[in-house]
């Protein structure tokens, strides 16, 4: 979880788990105002990942890294 530098979005980073058992990794944004403006699958293994989060100091991006895979 993080916030970006301007204080106006948090991204969250984690995983639903599927009936099979498998996993689905999702990063979500949402505003201050507690919507959810925008939210991504990541094209991952199906299992849970471990994620680090970073805004870039313009918060024109965000990168993401699930275990050695870092997603921008």
């Amino acid at each position: 979880m993080e916030w970006s530098n301007d204080g106006e979005l948090l991204a969250v980073a984690g995983y639903v788990r599927l009936p099979d058992q498998d996993c689905r990794n999702e990063l979500r944004f949402y505003r201050r105002s507690t919507k959810l403006q925008l939210a991504l699958v990541l094209p991952t293994q199906a299992r849970p990942g471990s994620s680090l989060l970073l805004f870039a100091v313009t918060n024109d991006k965000v990168m993401h890294f699930n275990g050695c895979m870092p997603h921008l």
